[in-house]
């Protein structure tokens, strides 16, 4: 039997003098298993909560632009769930913008350039052009953009 226990789980701890028995060792088996069990279970409770509170996904991207631009030639990028906030970015400092808005705002805008970019959403995908070139509409051929988007969850 042992002299002395564990300060958290009472586990056996064995001095040089104390007689050492199986059930001990069964007895310290099942706290450490019936620990491991709660703990698992309060992981696993933690993570359904977490997953419940969610209220939007965030997406990354990237496309290559392919030169075009204006009406007849707009970008669209098509997410798994609503976008409520989209920002592309190029590779090269002076081709920066910001698309953004959503789909419930009466007028969703580009916050680089006010008034250049031509916006239009539909309940999974945003497309955009231009009027102004490809550089302003962050479509020059073979440049790589890189896309954050925000998106909602359905319910």
């Amino acid at each position: 039997m042992p002299t002395n226990h564990t300060p958290n789980y009472q586990l056996s701890q064995w001095e040089r003098d104390d007689r050492i028995l199986m059930e001990d060792f069964n007895a310290d088996n099942a706290k450490i298993d019936a620990a491991i069990k709660a703990e698992a279970e309060t992981r696993a409770a933690e993570t359904h909560a977490l997953a419940q509170s969610r209220n939007c996904q965030f997406f990354y991207a990237t496309y290559v632009g392919t030169g075009t631009s204006g009406e007849s030639g707009p970008n669209r990028l098509v997410f798994p769930r609503k976008p409520i906030f989209v920002l592309v970015e190029g590779d090269r400092a002076q081709n920066f913008s910001a698309v953004w808005g959503s789909p419930y705002a009466p007028e969703p805008h580009s916050a680089a350039d006010p008034g250049v970019m031509n916006l239009s959403w539909s309940d999974r995908s945003l497309s955009w052009y231009s009027a102004m070139g490809p550089g302003r509409q962050l479509n020059d051929k073979g440049e790589t953009y890189y896309v954050f988007a925000i998106l909602e969850l359905e319910e």
